[in-house]
Parts: structure tokens; C-alpha cells; sequence
């Protein structure tokens, strides 16, 4: 029998959990929402046990590039600027200041953490216009479907 013990917090800084404590540490649609990067994955890895795991699903960066102008889909900025932006998320309209990291980024700071890449997988995104309510200007359905 399993048990899941769930904490919710920011993982740059130190809290209250020993290390060696999880077996699987997931980042959703989170890691570019940190102010440190290489802090936060050296508390990741601090917090792994020794067959532990940690799981990093993020939109993919250069997908951050796009923009539907004139109904064509168009690279409107570099994919080699890691730029943060003020970005509003759902209908009360959040804002979040998000840093748009390239991949090799994530993986060489998760090198200098002390962490490897086991497995990288770059899947199609399906992509919904309306979620639940939810419409997005920068999840839209063409944008996918028209890139190579």
C-alpha cells in the first residue's frame, strides 16, 4: 500500500522536509515560474531519494516563439532569448512572471544540480481554443497545427 504525501511550495528556497523524502518530484507547467533555477533543482535533487525521480513536463520553449498574425502562424522572437514576461493566467487573469527557458538551459543546469537525463520526449501538444471556460490567446489550436 502506497501513501502520497503531497506538499505544495516554492522549491528554491529550503522548507521543511527531509532529505532523501520523495520518490517522485513533479514539476507541471512550474519550472519556468522559479526565480532560480539551480536552486531549485539542487532542492529537488536534495529531496529525491536514491531511485528517485523527477518529471518536468513544460510547454515546449520555442512554442513561446509564435504568434498568429494575419492568420499565419510567424516566429515573432528569438527562441535563444530567455526573456521573463508578465503573463496572465485564467479568467480572474493572474499575472505571473514567467522566464522562457531553452531546453538546453533546463538540462544543463539540471547537470550542475547533479541530476541526468534519463528520458526526453517532445510530443505533438493537443491544443484546445476553450478549456473548460478558459480561452486562450496563446494556447490556439492553428498555431500547433500550422507549425512543420
Amino acid at each position: 500500500m502506497y501513501e502520497n504525501n503531497f506538499f505544495i511550495s516554492s522549491i528554491e528556497k529550503e522548507v521543511n522536509i527531509p532529505n532523501n523524502y520523495f520518490d517522485y518530484i513533479i514539476f507541471i507547467f512550474s519550472i519556468g515560474y522559479n526565480s532560480n533555477l539551480l536552486s531549485t533543482l539542487k532542492n529537488a535533487y536534495k529531496y529525491l531519494n536514491d531511485s528517485g525521480s523527477i518529471i518536468i513536463s513544460w510547454t515546449h520553449p520555442f512554442y513561446y516563439c509564435l504568434d498568429i498574425i494575419n492568420d499565419k502562424v510567424v516566429v515573432n522572437k528569438s527562441y535563444f532569448k530567455e526573456d521573463s514576461e508578465i503573463i496572465t493566467k485564467g479568467s480572474d487573469k493572474i499575472k505571473l512572471v514567467q522566464k522562457n527557458l531553452m531546453i538546453s538551459t533546463i538540462i544543463n543546469t539540471a547537470k550542475e544540480a547533479g541530476l541526468y537525463v534519463d528520458t526526453l520526449l517532445e510530443e505533438e501538444t493537443v491544443l484546445k481554443d476553450d478549456v473548460n471556460g478558459y480561452k486562450s490567446t496563446f494556447w490556439k489550436k492553428r498555431k500547433n497545427n500550422k507549425l512543420p
